[in-house]
């Protein structure tokens, strides 16, 4: 497949992006993008959104994070599971980063998660908002009152 000139700048010009966005490495503060965090690779359709929806209803978590004395915290949507499928899917939708932990109390099993923090998880929260349960609303309503 031969990619139009055209093409090839601008893939350079979005890896020149990213590589950009990888030097952070500051504090965390919220609206900032992680240093180890991916953009979203593809635009979510009207499926891709109640797929989303229904699957971080029953998997995700949101709320705010890392509130202290001298940092106001971030709001995060995040998901947890074995299998990793599902989260590399949310992973190209709408960014983050997906990785591993090993649970010491489950024999040692490794869970994968995904999550994304500060304004892609707040972008999101705003985008699901309509679509997810009373429950989940009123999670996403207190996460962002936190930040404010």
């Amino acid at each position: 497949m031969n990619i139009k000139p055209h093409h090839k700048k601008l893939k350079a010009d979005v890896l020149a992006i990213s590589r950009m966005r990888s030097r952070y490495t500051g504090s965390h503060r919220p609206g900032l993008i992680r240093c180890n965090t991916q953009l979203a690779t593809q635009h979510p359709t009207k499926a891709d959104l109640d797929w989303a929806a229904g699957f971080l209803e029953g998997e995700g978590s949101f709320g705010h994070y890392g509130k202290t004395s001298l940092h106001n915290g971030s709001e995060r949507v995040s998901a947890a599971q074995k299998q990793e499928e599902c989260l590399y899917r949310l992973a190209r939708l709408f960014g983050g980063r997906v990785g591993k932990y090993r649970k010491e109390n489950i024999r040692g099993r490794i869970f994968c998660y995904w999550q994304i923090n500060g304004t892609l998880a707040r972008g999101l929260m705003m985008t699901l908002f309509p679509l997810l349960s009373k429950w989940r609303r009123k999670q996403i309503t207190q996460a962002l009152a936190m930040g404010t």
